[in-house]
């Protein structure tokens, strides 16, 4: 009796539907006109039309023969001819099926107990079924998800028995009670980071080269497999990568209770408008290393620079990276006496140090301290004094002349004079400062300044005949003058402006104090700093790599300048290769009375070339960000956690496993790398950054927080991965390599234009109304999605969508679904079941 009265439910919902798809004027919802606008008999056609005969009651309703007699039934006036192919599609058939399945999924045949959670009030008086609609009315419409779907269709068939494992577990990523705005803050970060609707140029950002190139390298060899099984291997083996005595739950819901995550990605230096130091990109590389057309600007070997750091040497041997990564595992362990005999032996070395250092201390000693001398502070003192609004905007000639006038005047040797007894006590000592107070640098320095190339450099600050804001202007014209992209002809030298102030302090220094005087200082200096850090490193009772990372000596900035320096100005590498051979044996022995000690700081002097090519990459930067972020932890879990799993990883085979797969990916033809530039100082751009990152906070929150308090078996993370577990595993890793690599080849088949198209319409996905209305939803995709009938379900819809012919009817669906018609009708059935009002 129920499924006779479900058919009468079904026949009088259609004749509902056709009645309101004749005129969106007709306020009688279920009562068909007698005659039509063309005056034919509607009365006789519907009954012509309506055969109960055709009906065939039985225990599923959701026959082909039932449907397309209720469809002629109901499409007696012919008002809804543009359904007719959907449901003469030739997948009609399987897809009526699969919704005989889903819903007698619950071992009933009660229709109302079936469908009680999607027909039932939800909020403001809907059902979940209503929920879901303009969802869908606004994908149907979209025709880049059109486009997309037989694609899609081909990916779920390829990989059946991956989804039925994945999408339970997916679900819970999708809602749960506990965190039901997953999608929500997901939709969020896509805007965020992918260029969205609030990102100057979202609209023209260019997804599908990228998309493509993984796409290519998940079918490319890497040593005898593919790249596709290669990664499922790799994330086979996170599962062995645990720290000692803690977990990655721990450690990553410790990140989120001190903050580690938004620290490092909203305090990171590209948000703060931080580049890697040109000087260390400054030379040509040498043909031998350097990378095809990447040779050119400092900015082009910073590229290489991060590309040769994943590459194994000609000559065999681990990549760069992975050597580095060795020698944290070597540093990891006990060397207490490593730091304190290095500091030892400076200590008792002194005259050999300083006749080492002869010719470059006093330079180092002022090219350290002279971010105090802000030329860009004193222009904008000078300008707000001549009476310019710092927020206006200026041409190259406007700024040129500032400039110039800023120089020349009185005020800034003025202002100099008050900046250098800082500098010279930093320097040089208290002491010695005094006897540096009183010389010629302020006139010197005034008239390195007035040179007319540097009130030239204004067309590089504001080129051709665009304008710019003065203090942005001013700031940009301050942190680059000191770089060798400004060249000055200043005492018969053309050089940067760093090597010209070098110069000056070098002479009055020499003059003044005598050079034997300042390496005395400096020679103590270091040693005392170098006894200071041997005590810190003992007092931490820390291994050594721990102890770094934690220190205040791990600074990406004063890493840079000090590498940069020595690179420039020491002529490091070749001194190094010089005397490797001493430092290793000679050096070493004399310094170290311990064989563990000797063997860790052969390692770390193996390394001196890979750790500076590691800075002038700038991955030391990227790395000094996140170590900062966690050492916010003040117990130093962090630190200690992270180094373990670097040792983790490492000893595993991890590390050298995953760079062999980055590798290979850099030597694909289509390859490109783009450096991480500087983020945007447009406020809207920051605040949409900001967002961006607060939302991915609370999905890694909703991913790693147990429901029962410690007990991580019941995360969200945790049920994920079982199946994930499952299909990356040794007996099924052929299974998923296939979909992966189906899955691969299909998106090749797309043109750029459509995922394009298709990646941008993303950013307009999220369901409007309410938070709660689209919590709803939501919930539904959840429940619909751990229906063990789903995935059959979902590829039969597919199919349906690649026939041509049934795009007019869905189109058709859409606007009865914008027009109120369908809505209307969900509440007619929902009550005649007792759902509702």
């Amino acid at each position: 009796m129920l499924q006779k009265a479900w058919f009468g439910i079904a026949l009088a919902s259609v004749f509902g539907l056709a009645a309101c798809s004749k005129s969106d004027q007709d306020p009688q919802l279920f009562v068909p006109r007698v005659i039509s606008p063309q005056g034919e008999d509607l009365s006789a056609a519907h009954a012509k039309a309506c055969d109960a005969t055709k009906v065939n009651i039985s225990d599923n309703i959701l026959t082909t023969q039932n449907i397309q007699a209720i469809f002629t039934c109901a499409n007696y006036d012919h008002s809804l001819n543009d359904l007719a192919p959907l449901f003469n599609s030739s997948t009609t058939s399987d897809l009526l099926n699969n919704l005989n399945l889903v819903t007698q999924s619950k071992g009933t045949h009660a229709i109302k107990d079936t469908l009680g959670d999607w027909l039932k009030d939800g909020p403001e008086g809907t059902s979940r079924v209503d929920r879901l609609l303009p969802f869908l009315s606004s994908m149907i419409k979209n025709s880049s998800f059109q486009d997309f779907l037989p694609v899609l269709n081909n990916i779920l068939q390829s990989g059946s028995g991956v989804w039925n494992d994945l999408l339970p577990g997916m679900a819970d990523v999708v809602y749960t009670e506990l965190f039901p705005d997953n999608l929500e803050n997901a939709f969020v970060i896509f805007n965020s980071f992918s260029g969205g609707s609030s990102a100057k140029d979202g609209g023209e950002k260019d997804y599908a080269t990228g998309i493509k190139d993984i796409a290519k390298f998940l079918n490319t060899q890497v040593d005898g497999e593919s790249a596709a099984r290669r990664s499922l291997e790799l994330l086979d083996q996170v599962r062995t990568l645990q720290p000692d005595g803690t977990s990655l739950y721990q450690f990553l819901e410790r990140m989120l209770e001190f903050g580690s995550i938004d620290e490092y990605f909203l305090n990171a230096g590209a948000v703060r408008g931080e580049v890697v130091d040109t000087k260390l990109n400054d030379s040509p590389d040498d043909p031998a290393s350097a990378c095809p057309n990447l040779n050119d600007t400092p900015e082009q070997r910073q590229q290489c620079a991060s590309q040769r750091m994943w590459k194994r040497p000609s000559d065999g041997g681990e990549a760069p990276i992975t050597q580095l990564a060795n020698l944290v595992v070597e540093l990891e362990k006990d060397h207490p006496e490593f730091l304190p005999s290095l500091a030892g032996w400076f200590s008792a070395n002194g005259p050999r140090v300083e006749k080492a250092l002869s010719g470059y201390v006093i330079r180092a000693q002022v090219v350290t301290n002279l971010s105090k001398l802000n030329v860009g502070s004193y222009l904008q003192q000078f300008a707000l004094k001549s009476g310019m609004d710092p927020a206006a905007n200026v041409t190259s000639a406007q700024l040129a002349d500032l400039i110039q006038k800023g120089f020349a005047s009185p005020d800034f040797t003025a202002w100099v004079t008050t900046i250098l007894p800082s500098i010279n006590k930093d320097a040089f000592g208290e002491k010695n400062s005094g006897f540096l107070n009183n010389t010629t640098l302020p006139t010197d320095i005034a008239a390195l300044y007035s040179a007319p190339e540097i009130a030239a450099f204004s067309a590089v600050i504001i080129p051709g005949t665009t304008t710019a804001p003065l203090d942005k202007s001013l700031k940009k014209f301050n942190n680059k003058q000191r770089t060798d992209s400004l060249i000055v002809d200043f005492h018969g030298k053309k050089q940067g402006i760093e090597k010209h102030l070098g110069d000056l302090w070098l002479a009055v220094v020499k003059n003044t104090l005598g050079e034997d005087v300042v390496l005395n200082y400096v020679v103590s200096l270091l040693q005392t700093l170098a006894t200071q850090m041997a005590n810190d490193f003992k007092d931490k009772n820390q291994p050594f790599a721990e102890w770094f990372f934690n220190s205040p000596y791990g600074s990406p900035g004063s890493t840079e300048m000090l590498v940069g320096y020595a690179i420039k100005e020491l002529d490091l590498l070749s001194k190094y290769y010089k005397h490797k051979d001493w430092l290793m044996n000679g050096f070493t022995n004399e310094a170290f009375s311990n064989d563990d000690d000797k063997r860790a700081f052969r390692m770390l002097l193996d390394q001196v070339p890979n750790y500076v090519l590691y800075v002038r990459s700038g991955m030391s930067r990227s790395g000094g960000d996140l170590t900062r972020a966690m050492a916010k932890d003040t117990d130093g879990y962090l630190v200690k956690t992270y180094v373990n799993l670097v040792v983790k990883a490492t000893t595993s085979g991890w590390v050298s496993k995953g760079v062999r797969l980055i590798e290979a990916y850099q030597a694909t033809p289509d390859y490109k790398r783009h450096l991480r530039l500087p983020m945007s100082d447009d406020i809207a751009d920051r605040r949409q950054y900001k967002l961006g990152v607060e939302a991915m906070d609370r999905i890694v929150r909703s991913l790693i927080e147990p429901e029962t308090r410690d007990d991580y078996s019941t995360t969200t993370l945790s049920r994920l991965l079982v199946p994930v577990s499952s299909i990356v595993s040794d007996g099924r890793r052929g299974e998923t390599e296939h979909f992966l690599k189906t899955s691969a080849d299909q998106l090749l088949t797309l043109s750029d234009q459509q995922i394009n198209d298709f990646m941008r319409d993303l950013h307009n996905a999220k369901p409007n109304g309410s938070a709660g209305a689209r919590r709803e939803s939501y919930k539904s995709v959840a429940d619909l999605m751990k229906n063990k009938n789903c995935p059959e379900l979902v590829r039969n819809l597919s199919q349906l969508f690649k026939e041509d012919a049934v795009r007019p009817a869905l189109n058709f669906l859409a606007k009865k679904i914008d027009d109120g018609s369908l809505p209307r009708l969900l509440l007619f059935v929902r009550r005649i079941l007792g759902f509702g009002i």
